[in-house]
This record gives structure tokens, C-alpha cells and sequence, in this order.
């Protein structure tokens, strides 16, 4: 072997080494915190520490590892299942945070950007002249008419919808429910070249509905003729965003303030003079520009412009809790509303507040009767976005003593699921964050983390069928119920999908129904939110006749 060669091969080696080293030395050199990016909008995960806070490696750890009391926990049951879990804890921590790890994101997404013209993100797909459409919640298959409703969906959420007018209008209240569109409804000029709009969801309920008064309120047509008043990045809805603007937000409350003068004509529109429309220096959260990771001078310049009412304020926050609000109206006369939304609402609520009197806005999807009864609201506005509809299940609301629901129940005979059968609970399965375990009074469920909760055996709704869901368990505190099903057409698990219900402290008696034409598989429950175990006394699934 000549010796350039010998030069040659031993260079390589060092080099291969010492790439394998860098990330170490970066390591060394900066904290995790300057690695791990805050573009990405959420939590690193964190090292894992021991019971004091401390590293494990660290003097301290160490320190307290080798004591009585470290030695003690660390062979108690808490200690060992620290110790299965530090390897999986430790990964997550050390993939946020590893050397050169914001270098070469950074890389991958400016590659990804300008070499081969695609979004590096798996949230958002690249469209015409550096616009972002979602395609989260199946959105884009749906903007594209590939993945539509089946005729059952349809009529079960024109069903739904029909029978949430009717409950709250026997109770004098005014009930819609508001859809706001998806971006590639309101800018497809902007869309790939390779996808082509069909027929939406929410166009085809629509056309579905018909001239039937439901409820149902589209703001698509709306915030389509607002763009109009677009110029430069002054927009309807955002380029690098998935929501609306002030303009889109006001355009949308038109709409809904227009629908609402039928009944209340001395609801009046506010023009947009009288608005203060200025520029905003500060980005919202909804620009995806930093999680892209691309220099301005690529993205281009992206503006902000808000609508400011001038002169007195119509309203004002009376109580906020978490991204709840409830308002105060400075203006008397107003109806009472009650305001169920979506990431939508949050921009929309300081115009539509303007219109009406003393209000609640609860952000979250499915409507709590118990609360909305206690607030005492003339009109209730669910607001949520078109993609909602890819997830979302029709419900039916129902009083807590509703006899004709346990008629329908009592004489249906296609039993579903009927447990305990014999004593037996066979078919259920917890998840990995549940531990099972059978008593005298039932089924003991308890959490050993959030999100804990049993899979029911496998079931499928017959046709032309609806389901009604009685349900016996106990709880510790006040909580809530979730039941999570898959359908044919949407088979991915999302918590929005099924049903959400309250639970009082104590034992808790429920029945429901539930519209689920195309449910297939296992149903997922979750018999707590906060708290850490129920008792499932008795659960009984029946199909019955729409």
C-alpha cells in the first residue's frame, strides 16, 4: 500500500470520526435549549430527572442514588418504573435536542423549499407563489371531492341538526350552526396545479338540507366576497396561515349578524368605517413562517392588518377562564348568546360581541345542556370550520329524564354489546395507560396517566340503524365521559369524533343516542378526563330504527 494512500485512508477515517463527533462538541458547547427550535410550537421533551429534580449523572444524582433514600426509591415500585421508562424518556429528550439538530432542520426545510418546490411541514401542503394550504384533518381529499359524505352521514347530520333546532326552540332559544370555510374554498386560484376542487362536504350537506331551516349557516359566500378588498398581503385569510383575518372575521360576522335580524331586526351591521383599519408589527400564531424555517427573503414580506372599532367599546370581558370568555354588554336591549367555537371563533368573538348582549363563549367542540340551561341564553351559535366536518359526529341532544329515548331502548331487541354477560366483561381491553381490575360492584378502571380508557368489543351499526348507548358507571368527583368510535369513511382515531357527556360525582346513569351510520370496529371509551378511576357498573350498546 503506497503511503498517499495510507494519508489518504487514514484522513478518511479522521474525518469519519470526527463527523461522528461534532454533534458531541456541539453538545458540549451549547445548552439543549439554543439546539431545540421554538418555531415548532410545542413542549421539548424534557430530560428525564429523579424525584428531587435532579439529573441522574449530575453530582447531585449521583449523590442521592448512592444515599439510603435514593437506593430505597430506586427498588420501590415508583423507582422501577422510572427506570423502564428513562431509556424511551431519554430518547425523545435527546432527538430535541442533539448537536446541530437546528442546523440541519434548518437545511432540510430550506432544501425541501427551494430545491424541490414542497412544503418541509407533513401539516401543510405548497401551493402557487409561496401560499400554504392545510392538510390536516384529511382536509385536502375533502376540498378535492375524494373523500365525501355517504348518503347516511348526510341524513344523520341533517337529522342532528334538525333536532337541535327543535330542542332549543322549545325553550325559545335561536339556534345556528355556523360553518366558516376552509382556505382552499376561499383562494383555489392559489391551490397546486395538480389539485383540482370537487365537490365539498359542506356543499353537499347544503344541497342535501335544502330550503329546510336547520340551523345551518354557511359563511363561505361571505368571506369569498370580501376579497375584493384585497392588495399586496393585506388578505381575507392568511398566505401562511390556515385561519381567517379581521376582515375574514368580519366578514363571517355579517353574515351571521344578518341571519340573526330575522327574529331581532334592531340588530344592526357595522360598517367598516366605522373601524380603524391599521398594520400590526407583531405576526399572529397562525403564520406557519417560522415553524418553515426559511429566511424572509424567501418567504417574502408578510404584513398583519387589524380592524380597531373607533369611539366607545360595545362590550367587555366580565370573566375569563382559560380561553373561555364571558362578556358584558354596554349596550341594553341585546339578546343573551351563548358562543360554542373553534380556533375560528377566537378571531371573530370581538366582532360578533358588538351585536349582542351579555354572552359566554366556551372554546371546544359539543355543547354542555347543563350549562347553557343554567346560563340562559335567547340565542346559541356553534361555530366551527369546514375541515371540523371531517371529524366531527352528529349528535342529538337530549334531556337527562328524555322517556321516549329509554322507550325506543326498552324495545329494541338487536343488543350490540350487553356487559357484564354472565358476570363477564370478555372483549374489553384497556390501553396502555390503564389498568383493569374486577370487582364486586364492576369493572374498576384506573388511570395510570391521562388518556386512559377501554376498547369495547368490535361492533358495526346495521344499516338504516341508529345506536342508543346506557351506560352505569361511578366516579369520584364531577368529570366528563368520552366515546370515540372509527367510521368507514374516516377510519384515523380522533377524540372529537363520538360523544362527550358530564358526569356528576357519584353514580352516574346515562343514555344516549348515537348517530353513527358508518361505525365500524371497536367504540374507545374514556370514562374520566381528571380524575383517575371509575367504576363501570353495567354498559349496553342497542340498535334501533331512525
Amino acid at each position: 500500500m503506497s503511503s498517499m494512500k495510507r494519508i489518504c485512508d487514514l484522513a478518511t477515517i479522521g474525518l469519519f470520526l470526527g463527523a461522528l463527533c461534532l454533534p458531541f462538541w456541539d453538545e458540549v458547547q451549547r445548552p439543549a435549549s439554543e439546539r431545540t427550535s421554538g418555531r415548532e410550537f410545542r413542549t421539548p421533551a424534557r430530560a428525564p430527572l429523579l424525584p428531587g429534580r435532579e439529573a441522574p449523572f449530575s453530582p447531585e444524582g449521583r449523590a442521592y442514588l448512592t444515599s439510603q433514600e435514593g437506593r430505597d426509591w430506586l427498588f420501590s415500585r415508583k423507582g422501577l418504573r422510572w427506570m423502564t421508562r428513562y431509556p424511551g424518556r431519554y430518547q425523545a429528550y435527546h432527538t430535541d435536542g442533539f448537536g446541530f439538530r437546528d442546523l440541519l432542520v434548518t437545511s432540510y426545510c430550506e432544501m425541501a423549499w427551494q430545491v424541490f418546490g414542497v412544503s418541509p411541514l407533513e401539516i401543510v401542503y405548497r401551493g402557487k407563489d409561496d401560499w400554504v394550504f392545510m392538510r390536516s384533518h384529511s382536509e385536502q381529499a375533502v376540498w378535492r371531492g375524494a373523500l365525501p359524505f355517504t348518503e347516511a352521514e348526510l341524513s344523520a347530520w341533517t337529522r342532528a341538526l334538525r333536532a337541535r333546532r327543535a330542542y332549543f326552540a322549545e325553550r325559545g332559544i335561536e339556534y345556528l350552526f355556523c360553518v366558516a370555510p376552509d382556505k382552499a374554498n376561499v383562494y383555489p386560484e392559489f391551490t397546486p396545479s395538480w389539485a383540482e376542487g370537487g365537490e365539498t362536504r359542506l356543499e353537499q350537506l347544503e344541497a342535501f338540507i335544502g330550503d329546510e331551516n336547520v340551523g345551518l349557516v354557511s359563511l363561505k359566500d361571505a368571506v369569498v366576497a370580501e376579497k375584493v378588498r384585497d392588495q399586496g398581503e393585506d388578505l381575507t385569510i392568511r398566505r401562511l396561515g390556515g385561519h381567517w383575518t379581521d376582515r375574514g372575521a368580519k366578514a363571517g360576522t355579517d353574515a351571521i349578524v344578518e341571519r340573526l335580524r330575522r327574529r331581532w331586526p334592531s340588530i344592526q351591521r357595522l360598517p367598516l368605517d366605522r373601524y380603524d383599519y391599521t398594520e400590526r408589527f407583531v405576526l399572529t400564531g397562525d403564520d406557519i413562517g417560522e415553524m418553515l424555517h426559511l429566511k424572509d427573503d424567501v418567504l417574502g414580506v408578510r404584513r398583519e392588518f387589524g380592524l380597531d372599532l373607533q369611539g366607545e367599546a360595545l362590550w367587555e370581558v366580565a370573566a375569563r377562564e382559560l380561553n373561555d370568555v364571558r362578556s358584558r354588554s354596554l349596550k341594553p336591549g341585546l339578546p343573551k348568546a351563548w358562543i360554542q367555537h373553534d380556533s375560528f371563533g377566537v378571531q371573530l368573538r370581538p366582532f360578533l360581541l358588538q351585536h349582542l348582549g351579555d354572552s359566554q363563549c366556551v372554546w371546544g367542540y359539543g355543547l354542555d345542556l347543563d350549562r347553557i340551561d343554567e346560563f340562559g341564553p335567547e340565542i346559541v351559535i356553534e361555530l366551527v370550520v369546514e375541515r371540523a366536518l371531517n371529524f366531527l359526529s352528529p349528535t342529538i341532544p337530549h334531556d337527562e329524564d328524555d322517556s321516549e329515548l329509554g322507550a325506543r331502548f326498552a324495545r329494541s331487541t338487536e343488543h350490540l354489546v350487553n356487559m357484564p354477560a354472565r358476570d363477564l366483561w370478555s372483549g374489553v381491553s384497556p390501553n396502555d395507560r390503564t389498568a383493569l381490575a374486577l370487582k364486586p360492584q364492576g369493572l374498576g378502571i384506573h388511570g395510570v396517566r391521562l388518556g386512559a380508557g377501554i376498547w369495547l368489543p368490535p361492533i358495526e351499526c346495521p344499516p338504516d340503524r341508529d345506536l342508543i348507548v346506557r351506560l352505569d358507571l361511578t366516579v369520584k368527583e364531577a368529570d366528563e365521559l368520552r366515546l370515540v368510535y372509527l367510521s368507514k369513511s374516516t377510519p384515523n382515531m380522533d377524540l372529537r369524533r363520538g360523544e362527550a357527556l358530564p358526569l356528576k360525582e357519584g353514580r352516574n346513569e346515562i343514555l344516549f343516542e348515537l348517530l353513527a351510520p358508518e361505525l365500524t370496529g371497536r367504540i374507545f371509551v374514556i370514562p374520566f378526563a381528571k380524575g383517575r378511576g371509575a367504576i363501570l357498573h353495567s354498559l349496553e350498546v342497542r340498535a334501533v330504527a331512525h
